[in-house]
């Protein structure tokens, strides 16, 4: 529904600037489809609590770099079902 397949533009960064809004765009629509669920989350941390979970999120902490590293040095499978 989001017609993603297709950038719009023959230039790089128009595309980029529409990938990004793409996202920006999913990750509100997602946010809307589980507000119901998410009204715990913002009684718990109040509203600049909820803003702030939601961008360092976004900023990827979360990850463990060690596990990264492993996983990129692993050599590649590629399975065909």
């Amino acid at each position: 529904g989001y017609q993603y397949e297709h950038c719009f533009s023959y230039d790089w960064t128009a595309m980029k600037g529409y990938h990004f809004l793409m996202r920006i765009g999913l990750m509100l629509n997602v946010l809307v489809q589980y507000s119901e669920c998410f009204i715990d989350v913002i009684k718990t941390f109040g509203r600049r609590g909820t803003i702030k979970l939601i961008f360092e999120t976004l900023k990827g902490p979360w990850l463990n770099a060690d596990y990264v590293k492993k996983q990129i040095e692993k050599p590649l499978q590629l399975r065909l079902i």
